[in-house]
Parts: structure tokens; sequence; C-alpha cells
């Protein structure tokens, strides 16, 4: 009998070693099995994350094309705009986002131009123009002009004193802002009638000055605003250096004035002399 206890113990305790072993090879299977899905799921994780970060790179890709396309538009346009379109003298200015076009035009090419813009799929928003237009004899001149246009938004700058028309009888006046080097300043001012009166032939004046053109002193009276009305060209001239090697008449024909510079802007070109210009409309009528 002792025996046989003695087994059927020892039997127990066999069989409670077997159970604690498989319930621990179980607890090492289950614990297995998470550390695999864990293991699983962050793989699964890093692999979303690089699929994200590859889309993402892909879409900067094309979407660098597209923003660099965007901005030669603009440019394009503007530059296009600025050099082509006939009988004007326009500034241009374009980043990423928009355009900007400044200057004199002849009348009803504005609308042209917006239409122009509209052609090339240029957002309304995204193009900033400033257009003065005119009805006069000057699109030779401002072909002359052209090629030394100053930057948009650069000096030499040039506005009108007082309410725009000028009616009969009030002074003609110009506020200046100089570049900022010292500059000769010329004031050609074109008419309807065809003519040309060289307000200010040539002055030196300081970099950065501002100078007011036309403000009665002493025996100056003024410049005063007379017939024939209409719109007339007013061209800001900056110089390094002087440009005409003779003084020019007060007023003389078109012609001669355009024969004149024209040869002085070759001068210029060939010795290095830098030349700016910046055109303005001066409208006149009898009464406002």
């Amino acid at each position: 009998d002792q025996a046989a206890r003695e087994r059927a113990a020892a039997e127990a305790q066999a069989r409670e070693a077997a159970a604690r072993e498989q319930a621990a090879r179980e607890q090492a299977a289950r614990e297995q099995a998470a550390r695999d899905l864990a293991a699983r799921e962050q793989a699964a994780r890093d692999q979303a994350a690089r699929e994200a970060a590859a889309r993402q790179q892909q879409q900067q890709q094309q979407q660098q094309p597209q923003v660099a396309a965007a901005r030669l538009d603009l440019r394009a346009a503007a530059q296009a705009l600025a050099t082509q379109t006939p009988c004007s003298l326009i500034a241009w200015s374009a980043t990423d986002r928009t355009m900007s076009l400044a200057g004199v035009v002849r009348r009803g090419d504005e609308t042209a131009i917006r239409q122009n813009l509209s052609s090339r799929g240029v957002p309304d928003d995204a193009a900033q123009l400033a257009l003065t237009s005119f009805d006069g004899p000057y699109c030779a001149a401002l072909d002359l002009f052209r090629p030394v246009l100053g930057p948009a938004g650069a000096a030499p700058t040039v506005q009108v004193v007082g309410r725009m028309p000028l009616q009969k009888g009030e002074l003609l006046q110009f506020d200046v802002q100089m570049p900022d080097w010292p500059a000769h300043l010329y004031l050609a001012y074109f008419m309807k009638s065809g003519e040309v009166a060289n307000l200010v032939p040539s002055t030196l004046y300081q970099a950065s000055a501002r100078v007011r053109l036309g403000e009665p002193t002493g025996s100056f009276t003024g410049w005063e605003v007379d017939e024939p009305f209409g719109t007339d060209l007013a061209v800001v001239i900056a110089s390094d250096r002087p440009l005409f090697g003779n003084s020019r008449p007060l007023v003389e024909s078109q012609e001669a004035y355009m024969s004149a510079l024209a040869a002085a802007l070759r001068n210029a070109r060939a010795s290095g002399t830098r030349v700016v210009v910046r055109p303005i409309v001066v409208e006149t009528v009898a009464r406002r």
C-alpha cells in the first residue's frame, strides 16, 4: 500500500510538472506570437511611412516644374506685353504669383493688354496694371526711349503735382525722385502739336535727391497750362554724364529732338554712360 501511494504521488507530481511545462510553452508561444504581430505591425507602419514619403516627394517633384512653368509664364507674359505692345513704354516685373506692368500706352491698348493676359490664362488678381493712355504722335519717340526705360518701381520716378487733368491757367509741376547715383536731369515735354519743349535742359543732382520741377522762383513764374489741350507726354531722363554736346532750343520739332537724342543715346552706349528714363502722361483741359 505504501508503495502504491508513493507511485501515485510521483505520478501526480509528474503530471503537474508536465502541465506546468505545457503552460510555460504555451505562454512563451503566445508572447512570441505577440512579438511577431507587433513586429509585423511596425513593419507595416514603416512601409506606409516610406510610401507616404515617396508620394510626397513625387508630388513635390511634379509641382516644381509646374511652379517653374507658372513663373516662366508670368515672366514671359509680362516681358512680351512690355516689349511687343506697339506705341507704348511699359516697365514690367514678375514673381512666381504676380506680375506688374506700369507705363504709358496708346488709348485703347489697355483693353487689348487685358485681353492678351486673359488669353494667356493670367488671373485678374495676378496682374497689376498701372497704365496711362494717351492720344498723340509719340510712337516713334517711345520706340527710341524703350531700350533705356528704367526697371519697374526703380528711380527715377515722376509724378504730376496737383489733380489731373490740369486745367487752363494751372501750373505744370513735377515731383521727381532721382536714382541712387548722381545724375544729370532732363525733362522733355512732347506735345500733340509735334513739338518738344526742353523744360529742364540739364541739371546735375545728388544721388537720391527729390526734386520739384516747375515751381515758381525768382523771375521764373512757372509753366502755365494752355491750349492745345489733350494728352501730352513728359519724359524724365537721368544720365551720369551730360547727354547733349550743345544746349537744345527751348522748343523744337519732335523730328529735330529725336535726331539729336538718337545720336546722344548712341554716344552714351559707346562711352558706357548710364541713361534711364521714365515717362508720364499729362492730360490738360480748358476746364475741369
